[in-house]
């Protein structure tokens, strides 16, 4: 029978989910701060204090890490709130809650937000790419949803282009240094989604 007790001296290592947030975090300050093209893996390893092994078990390059953090900071919330907010057609408090809770979900990790949309606003870039797929699938849903509610929806260029808008106010609203950035933000974007789907 093998013992389930320590050796002395012989530390566990953490978890592949734990290493990862690890590296999430520390890649996403010094991708803010220098650029992903200028940030390599082992200065990543170095900053997060890992060894390239670790690195290669939480990703599988830099492009996934990259992805990772916009589909973590960014895609997740939408995913979950967004398509839900433009899905409803015009339900007042259920479009405005829903907005609070991905706005609330996206500022949780301020740092991390600001590069992924910083990222997903270039178009060389693989968060970009990522971006408009996770756009043309929440479109996808929302399409889904109001037909099965017997309302034509909004032209997909439409829902995208708010997709787009909602990205740029958070984004600005993360940049800004004023206390009235985020509700300002918020106000515009559920101004936009009321628009869009008034009847």
């Amino acid at each position: 029978m093998t013992s389930s007790i320590p050796l002395k001296g012989r530390r566990t290592r953490p978890g592949v989910d734990v290493q990862r947030q690890r590296v999430a975090t520390v890649a996403a300050q010094l991708f803010t701060a220098a650029g992903t093209a200028s940030v390599s893996i082992g200065r990543i390893c170095t900053a997060a204090g890992i060894s390239r092994p670790t690195f290669y078990r939480c990703f599988a390059d830099k492009d996934a890490l990259v992805a990772h953090l916009y589909a973590e900071t960014v895609a997740g919330p939408v995913q979950l709130n967004l398509a839900d907010v433009l899905s409803t057609s015009g339900q007042g408090e259920r479009i405005d809650t829903a907005l609070d809770t991905l706005l609330e979900r996206i500022f949780e990790h301020p740092d991390q937000a600001r590069f992924a949309l910083t990222e997903a606003s270039d178009p060389r870039t693989p968060a970009y790419r990522h971006a408009h797929q996770q756009f043309a699938a929440a479109a996808a849903r929302i399409e889904a949803a109001l037909r099965g509610r017997g309302h034509p929806p909004p032209p997909r260029a439409a829902l995208v282009a708010l997709m787009v808008a909602c990205q740029w106010l958070t984004l600005d609203a993360l940049s800004s240094s004023s206390p009235s950035a985020r509700p300002d933000a918020r106000r515009a974007m559920s101004a936009m989604v009321h628009s869009l789907f008034r009847r």
